[in-house]
């Protein structure tokens, strides 16, 4: 018999039974995120729950902020039981002895930034596109949990969340080793792709096509490990009038033109087993977790976020993604949002890669192809 404790401050549950496994939900009631102090109160709980929260021999455990507690089949016999204090709302904890119902979450290792040991404002720079460039500043590695978005495509909107998953069937006889064709027939349909499903949108202009390899190699890129957005809002309107024709860019400048900045990535084989694409939740990051970067390259200056570690962040990945689908990275618009809370924010999405299986001796397999694109509209 499996005995687990769920503390929440001097208030605690047991339960009691066979388990062998415990799968926790990530997220909260609506009625405890009316306010940022009703959440940021909540978190507080949730932190001292997952520093001691453990079920021995359990087959896998996923800590986060709870709302239902998932028990095995078979367990007619399990019983929950509450102590002598009342928990303050028990709304919070929902025990359901069925399998599991939520996407499946991994717990690992995902670089964060770190401030240059100097003092020196961060910088990127690179001397030779065909090599990476020397940053100034290290990263950290933080532990943390990444859910799978396989079976809820639906559920996550570019303008709300920053990324969408799409099917993508009309790209499979494309040679993506040359160049020309990429140009020729890739970007097209890309830039079509784009103005058929972003509301607004009537001209894309694609800026830079990389291909990634996991595969060491100086002639092609490696997936990014640490998390970042591509452009800040400064380095949004300075690729804007890089890219951009003298009167879009004039437009764009003067707010009379919205503009998005939205990457589209795809694998290039499949099902991806190793290092796959990683994204934040737009509504979870924090402006105050985002850390301009400058980047230098021989022919241009711009400038990227890189990002600090936030228990709050939620970062989704989705699993064996298969040549026939692509995801949509928003990494900047100047239209802002109104959250939940009624305040107004920019959608961008943090992203990155991820060591998929967990262990030491990595394969590097992975190719990919991610074009960058400015939309107006």
């Amino acid at each position: 018999m499996e005995t687990l404790h769920l503390p929440f401050g001097n208030h605690h549950t047991t339960f009691q039974g066979g388990a062998t496994g415990l799968f926790v939900s990530s997220r909260c009631l609506d009625s405890l995120a009316k306010s940022q102090q009703a959440r940021a109160s909540f978190n507080r709980k949730i932190m001292q729950f997952d520093t001691s929260l453990s079920l021995p021999n359990a087959s896998e455990i996923i800590k986060g902020q709870v709302i239902k507690m998932y028990l095995p089949r078979g367990l007619e016999n399990a019983t929950l039981s509450q102590g002598e204090d009342q928990m303050e709302d028990q709304k919070t904890l929902q025990v359901i002895q069925d399998e599991p119902k939520l996407p499946p979450a991994l717990l690992r290792n995902v670089c964060f930034y770190t401030p240059p040991p100097d003092g020196s404002k961060p910088t990127y720079i690179t001397l030779d596109m065909k090599k990476d460039g020397v940053r100034n500043y290290p990263h950290h590695e933080a532990n943390i949990i990444i859910r799978d978005i396989r079976g809820r495509e639906e559920d996550f909107t570019l303008n709300t969340h920053g990324f969408r998953a799409m099917a993508d069937s009309s790209v499979s006889t494309i040679d993506f080793s040359n160049k020309q064709e990429v140009e020729a027939v890739y970007v097209p349909k890309v830039e079509k792709l784009l103005l058929d499903h972003l509301e607004g949108a009537f001209k894309v202009v694609v800026f830079d096509t990389t291909i990634r390899r996991a595969a060491k190699s100086e002639l092609l890129h490696r997936p990014v490990r640490k998390i970042h957005i591509d452009q800040s809002v400064r380095g949004a309107y300075l690729r804007a009038n890089q890219s951009l024709s003298i009167e879009d860019a004039r437009k764009v400048e003067a707010g009379e033109l919205r503009f998005r900045i939205v990457n589209v990535w795809k694998p290039l084989n499949g099902p991806v087993v190793d290092h796959p694409l990683m994204f934040a939740d737009s509504t979870t990051v924090r402006e105050e977790d985002l850390v301009a970067v400058e980047q230098r390259y021989p022919h241009y200056v711009g400038e990227t976020y890189a990002v600090k570690y936030n228990q709050a962040t939620e970062f989704w990945f989705w699993s064996s993604m298969s040549t026939f689908e692509l995801v949509l990275l928003q990494c900047y618009d100047s239209l802002e949002q109104v959250d939940a809370l009624g305040l107004k924010k920019r959608t961008r999405c943090a992203h990155g890669s991820f060591n998929l299986s967990g262990s030491e001796e990595e394969t590097f397999t992975r190719s990919s192809v991610e074009l960058r694109c400015l939309v107006l509209g």
